[in-house]
């Protein structure tokens, strides 16, 4: 019986660690570095620049609640709103008035999710930040190629459409309350976790003589 309980407690803590972390989390501060490079000059000029989001309050649209993403030094806003029992994060397109899934964490390789252009799961890793977190990174290729840390976003992002323009988002760093999350300028730490969907355990009692509670 004690063995059973120990063994419960450690997969039970395992999990515990494998917990979702949310992205949308008021008082974060996104870095990014934004480059874009329009093939026709005359529609509008090229961006090369670092750029910073946070969270500017929020927002109810057909009953759901949207937070508002703005860029610290201009007006330029989006809204997107995050399932954290479903893991998964939407952005409302306000010119057609309607949302589209942006990020979902519970895909398995080989599954595709739409955002600019059809794209596919190609690799599923998991990395640790500053406060210990074990977080999912899931990289997509396509058309457009992409990947995603779970509790950041998008860790970067790269349209190839030679019809309008080429075009590539980094992230840099998140930060919280002047403490740094995490920073992908520096190399990040990859984790084997120990709680996967679709690991089975076998465990066997090769000592059933402890004591008479067994």
């Amino acid at each position: 019986m004690k063995k059973i309980i120990l063994l419960s407690c450690i997969i039970a803590m395992a999990m515990n660690v494998m917990a979702y972390q949310p992205m949308l989390v008021e008082g974060r501060l996104w870095t990014t570095h934004v480059y874009e490079d329009p093939i026709e000059y005359s529609i509008k000029a090229a961006i090369n620049d670092t750029m910073i989001y946070r969270i500017a309050g929020d927002t109810i649209i057909n009953e759901q609640t949207y937070k508002v993403i703005q860029w610290t030094n201009s007006d330029h806003k989006f809204l997107m709103r995050e399932d954290i029992d479903e893991q998964k994060i939407w952005a409302f397109d306000t010119e057609k008035n309607t949302e589209k899934l942006v990020a979902d964490f519970k895909l398995n390789v080989g599954d595709r999710l739409d955002i600019i252009n059809e794209t596919t799961c190609e690799n599923i890793s998991y990395i640790k930040d500053n406060e210990g977190n074990i977080l999912k990174r899931m990289t997509f290729v396509g058309n457009n190629n992409f990947t995603l840390v779970e509790g950041y976003g998008f860790e970067n992002i790269t349209i190839n459409d030679d019809s309008e323009y080429k075009a590539s988002v980094n992230l840099l760093s998140v930060v919280h309350e002047n403490d740094t999350l995490i920073d992908f300028t520096k190399e990040t730490e990859d984790y084997n976790p120990i709680v996967v969907e679709g690991y089975s355990w076998n465990v066997v009692n090769r000592n059933v003589h402890l004591d008479g509670n067994n």
